[in-house]
């Protein structure tokens, strides 16, 4: 369910960046690490472009968790 929501607000707001980080989380907790991993892609990308430090870090610190399952 909650996948489906994510997926509903990205939509809705495809430059949002705590959605595609909550997206990927959600990913991540059924072990769909390939669409976890370009969510949180997409989402670090957007903190970056917004210079969000907190949330670039929080992404980078699941992405390289997500990469250390492949």
């Amino acid at each position: 369910k909650a996948i489906v929501s994510f997926k509903e607000a990205v939509k809705l707001n495809p430059r949002d960046g705590k959605v595609h980080y909550q997206l990927a989380k959600a990913y991540g907790r059924i072990n769909d690490t390939s669409r976890a991993i370009r969510h949180i892609a997409i989402a670090s990308q957007i903190f970056e472009d917004n210079f969000d430090l907190h949330w670039q870090t929080k992404a980078s610190v699941f992405l390289l968790q997500l990469r250390e399952q492949e």
